[in-house]
């Protein structure tokens, strides 16, 4: 099936199951039905009044009472639908309407989960251009995020592809790096983490170890780049923030989301400098942690009381997204996963619909709770006038479509509701 035939399937699903809301209205009709009928019969048999008996049954029909959810909720899910958010049910779009707590995974999430080269450090002599050049000739042609960052990196400074396809050595990948061995001059390359570089049984100079300690400090993944035995440079690299996560994060703070957090399996320095670039409190972050602490920590959540909308993009991110009140999951093709575990999916590459994901949830519970209320009133409000005489069989109808047509048109307001 094609992407676009799954949408509508899910589409038409969520339109087809019911909200929360929608057994507490059957079940109040279930008792509500007879009793109105109970209430008729004692009418005609105290007045003897055909006419005030009809009257009654007529206004006492709650039709405005069972559109008041479903108009809503259908209402609601084609306006996500629009935005480019998918509910997959209405009972997931009344539990956005509820959401005080946002948690979110970091990588694809918060940033954009490319990876780039942010700073690059030379020593002993060496310039930066000779640093890259040898850390691009040992990671040419991998499609490792690292890699290509690397590669990409070196074409942006001017360094050719022939220059790095035509170098002439045997590369081997090994883990935690790679190594590039040149057979005309016997050098040897080798490139990775710090785990990597320390098996080599290479010495961390001073000068080595304080970069090393800079470029922690600023949050970058650490590259180590060895020529023969001999650490030339180190190259910094980072996932660069999405640009509307800090606006994003705000938004959600004025909105009245009392908690935001960050769960990450990268190592604290990382997940600390996305958080105060986002604006998130660093007393609410979780790093270095695995997908099963994700959903203990939102099950956490959860016991202290919160509503908790957990937003990833991942396969790791699949349980917490089960686990939580709301999972949304930012679609994209190397996630299949998480679409399928989460609640609600954002179609669009961008963190600006959570947003509107939950605004979506606020303004459909209101509607809900306005279609109800008004159809109650309306239907109560003619049966006193019924008891009366005031009210006639005709106009009795007229004014329970009133009510039928005033919860209707409400529910069609919605997504005028929700701006652009």
């Amino acid at each position: 099936d094609s992407t676009y035939s799954q949408i509508l399937k899910l589409v038409h699903e969520a339109e087809e199951r019911k909200p929360p809301s929608y057994p507490f209205i059957e079940k109040f009709l279930r008792y509500y039905t007879p009793l109105t009928l109970i209430v008729a019969a004692l009418i005609l048999l105290v007045t003897g009044s055909i006419e005030k008996t009809i009257t009654v049954i007529i206004v006492s029909c709650q039709c405005g009472i069972l559109l008041a959810t479903p108009s809503a909720a259908i209402a609601a899910i084609g306006a996500g639908t629009r935005r480019g958010i998918l509910f997959k049910s209405g009972r997931y779009l009344e539990e956005a309407g509820q959401i005080n707590a946002v948690l979110f995974d970091k990588t694809g999430t918060l940033t954009t989960g490319k990876m780039s080269v942010t700073a690059v450090e030379a020593f002993g002599g060496v310039t930066k251009e000779e640093v890259i050049t040898e850390a691009a000739i040992a990671e040419n042609g991998l499609q490792h995020p690292v890699s290509k960052a690397v590669t990409d990196y070196a074409a942006e400074t001017g360094i050719p592809t022939a220059a790095l396809e035509n170098a002439g050595c045997i590369r081997t990948a090994v883990n935690n790096g790679m190594i590039a061995e040149f057979k005309e001059n016997s050098k040897v390359i080798r490139v990775g983490n710090r785990r990597f570089t320390q098996s080599a049984d290479v010495t961390f100079t001073n000068e080595a170890e304080r970069a090393c300690e800079r470029f922690s400090a600023a949050g970058y993944n650490t590259l180590f780049v060895v020529r023969n035995g001999t650490i030339i440079g180190i190259i910094g690299i980072s996932d660069r923030i999405r640009e509307e996560s800090p606006r994003v994060i705000s938004q959600l703070k004025d909105a009245g989301i009392r908690k935001l957090a960050i769960l990450s399996g990268d190592k604290d320095e990382i997940v600390r400098s996305v958080a105060e670039k986002c604006g998130i409190n660093s007393e609410d972050l979780y790093s270095g942690i695995l997908p099963a602490d994700k959903k203990e920590i939102t099950e956490k959540y959860q016991k202290e009381g919160y509503k908790v909308c957990f937003v990833g993009d991942g396969v790791n991110d699949s349980p917490a997204l089960a686990q939580a009140d709301l999972g949304a999951a930012i679609a994209s093709r190397e996630n299949t996963a998480a679409i399928e575990t989460a609640h609600a999916v954002i179609l669009r590459d961008s963190l600006e619909a959570v947003g509107m994901l939950l605004k979506i949830g606020k303004t459909a519970v209101r509607t809900i709770k306005f279609n109800t209320a008004f159809a109650v009133l309306i239907s109560a409000g003619l049966v006193i006038l019924a008891l009366f005489g005031i009210v006639t069989p005709v106009v009795g109808a007229l004014g329970h479509e009133v009510a039928v047509m005033g919860v209707l048109v409400n529910s069609a307001l919605l997504p005028l509701k929700l701006g652009r």
